[in-house]
């Protein structure tokens, strides 16, 4: 599979909805996000035939630091590296030297692909999602 990287645009969001399950399930928290994502040039695609995942970061977040917010992978694509790809393009496109991002205690395949791709745990979060921790992660981009 020939996969393809770019910033997204104001058309791509409807495919951006339908490769995300909650936006697809009319999550409106989650449309929002997506269009300001996409209008404020933070989202970027990976596509093949068509757009297959994405990933959005935003500059300074996190205490001063970059944060990868979002990476999705349409179902049926997971588990062939596009999380992956889009994880290291984020990371490398971050104008920190260390970035940040973070998932719930639940999401098994992220925490493993968090710390398979070389980021270190910072810790966890409680009281976001009850009964459900999030890790936070960081990377230092330049030295991975």
């Amino acid at each position: 599979m020939e996969l393809r990287l770019r910033l997204a645009g104001g058309t791509d969001v409807s495919a951006l909805r339908e490769v995300d399950a909650l936006a697809r399930n009319g999550d409106t928290q989650r449309i929002e996000f997506l269009h300001d994502a996409v209008r404020s040039g933070r989202c970027l695609i990976a596509e093949s035939d068509t757009i297959i995942g994405f990933v959005v970061g935003t500059p300074g977040r996190f205490f001063g630091h970059d944060f990868i917010d979002l990476v999705v992978v349409h179902e049926a694509f997971r588990r062939r590296g596009v999380g992956r790809v889009l994880l290291r393009a984020a990371a490398e496109r971050a104008n920190t030297t260390r970035v940040f991002s973070s998932t719930n205690a639940s999401n098994e395949s992220m925490r493993s692909m968090f710390m398979a791709e070389g980021w270190t745990l910072s810790g966890q979060l409680h009281g976001l999602d009850e009964g459900d921790p999030e890790f936070v992660y960081f990377i230092d981009p330049a030295s991975a």
